[in-house]
């Protein structure tokens, strides 16, 4: 890790027939928030416990890699991130826009 508030999440990612498709999770409100792990045992254990499993891979992108991702994510409408979901709750809920913000990917 490179500094104390920064941390380098797994994404689980699988190749679609047109595009490379990212993990989602849904909010209790029902908005979509992309799923990223801690370690790639989470990451596994996420995929392993969902339908068609075998399909998804775990990847930790470099820091640019995954600033990507995030704006891509954004930019397609998704919120919100969430790290280490389970089928019931995930561990922390992340605001896209106010993370991009910090990073100087947005405006504030």
């Amino acid at each position: 890790m490179a500094s104390n508030d920064e941390f380098e999440p797994y994404l689980l990612y699988r190749v679609g027939a047109s595009a490379i498709e990212c993990a989602l999770w849904t909010l209790p409100d029902g908005a979509g928030a992309l799923a990223m792990f801690l370690t790639e045992t989470a990451a596994n254990q996420h995929c392993s416990a969902a339908a068609g499993g075998e399909q998804w891979r775990a990847s930790r992108p470099p820091r640019a890699e995954l600033v990507q991702v995030l704006k891509l994510v954004y930019r397609s409408g998704l919120r919100y991130a969430v790290l280490n979901p389970t089928a019931e709750s995930g561990s922390h809920v992340f605001e896209l826009r106010r993370v991009l913000q910090e990073l100087g990917e947005l405006p504030a």
